[in-house]
């Protein structure tokens, strides 16, 4: 059974669109699906410099939306504890 490309997810495209030499994807290592082993794709890990990501969270301190802006900074650090090195945590 063939799946159209437009059904298929994000990173297949990509990586049907790189074999036909029009990109070359790059995904972070939590976008790599657990099926990998069998989709006929080859996934390669970055060499140094390993690329990353920096988030920032800026608002104005008078902004009526100030609480959900803070709810949500706590959100993404309670998500993202232990994905932080020690500079960001410094930071946030």
């Amino acid at each position: 059974m063939r799946i159209p490309t437009s059904a298929r997810p994000a990173w297949k495209r990509c990586a049907i669109w790189w074999r036909q030499a029009a990109a070359l994807p790059c995904w972070p290592a939590l976008a790599v699906p657990q099926e990998r082993k069998r989709d006929g794709v080859v996934y390669l890990p970055c060499i140094k410099p390993e690329p990353r990501r920096t988030i920032g969270l800026v608002y104005r301190p008078g902004s009526p939306l100030r609480s959900r802006y803070e709810h949500l900074a706590e959100a993404i650090r309670g998500t993202m504890d232990g994905h932080f090195d020690k500079a960001l945590k410094q930071a946030v």
